[in-house]
């Protein structure tokens, strides 16, 4: 048996999400390394210069709709013909609609980030088990 590390990037700048994200995924079963990254053109370029695809991409949709639907597809990009999962949530609870979501490339929306139950529970599926055959 071996270990599997699921390498995950985390694009977003609300600290507090930051907290709670770095707490659900340190208390998951299996062993991650996480990635902090404030824009997605700082992600991007750090997905097209890296030896390795990240498993899982977390982007905070934030304070603007546009601009976040926008990253979610330039990530998407930079992901091209890659098996990596891009989850989404919105820290401003400005989505109404998660369909443009969808639409541009993501896996799955998590709704109420900072409910650490709800977090755990929509994260753990996405995590590699510790031991992996």
């Amino acid at each position: 048996m071996t270990d599997k590390i699921t390498n995950i990037i985390y694009v977003g700048g609300n600290i507090e999400a930051r907290v709670v994200f770095k707490n659900v995924l340190s208390n998951l079963e299996g062993e991650v390394a996480l990635i902090f990254f404030y824009s997605a053109m700082s992600a991007c370029d750090y997905i097209n210069a890296s030896k390795t695809t990240p498993d899982i991409v977390l982007v905070d949709i934030g304070n603007e709709l546009k601009s976040g639907l926008l990253n979610i597809e330039s990530i998407k990009n930079s992901l091209y013909g890659s098996s990596c999962r891009i989850l989404v949530f919105d820290t401003e609870s400005i989505l109404t609609n998660t369909v443009g979501v969808f639409s541009m490339g993501a896996d799955a929306y998590i709704h109420k980030p900072y409910d650490y139950v709800r977090l755990k529970k929509a994260l753990q599926p996405f995590i590699y088990p510790r031991n992996v055959i």
